[in-house]
């Protein structure tokens, strides 16, 4: 029998924080001081077992939580700096996440030499977006 937890939190960068207005040949990015870190938290539970003159079985399953994931948001706008409509990017807290999944792993000794080895896989994946589009850039950081 094994089981597991996991907690894993992520902070913005200062660039993903900063106010500033980063500029490229082609494309400029803007920060998002409003950023929120991101959490995931992460449990495994399994449970493997050999018979003799059998082979094993096993069975494990895992969730897998994410809160505020942050990612970056691409659109297009016209920029007095490059003086055309231009690409922007800017980090944004787009959502969370669930993940459940399990596995059912069979292994039949047939002779000494030969194992049959059957497993089955299912994962669910639930994602919520609470992001939206309108006003990601301001104009007057330009």
């Amino acid at each position: 029998f094994n089981a597991s937890y996991t907690f894993r939190g992520v902070l913005p960068t200062a660039e993903q924080l900063t106010t500033f207005v980063l500029y490229d040949i082609e494309y400029f990015s803007v920060g998002n001081p409003f950023l929120k870190p991101s959490y995931t938290h992460q449990v495994e539970i399994g449970w493997n077992c050999f018979i003799e003159r059998f082979g094993s079985i096993g069975i494990n399953s895992y969730y897998k939580g994410n809160k505020n994931n942050i990612s970056k948001s691409s659109d297009v706008i016209f920029s007095d700096f490059f003086g055309r409509i231009v690409n922007y990017s800017q980090d944004v807290n787009i959502g969370n996440s669930r993940q459940l999944g399990g596995e059912i792993n069979i292994a039949y000794q047939l002779k000494n030499f030969f194992i049959y080895n059957r497993k089955h896989n299912r994962v669910g994946y639930v994602f919520r977006n609470r992001y939206r589009s309108e006003g990601i850039y301001n104009e007057k950081h330009l």
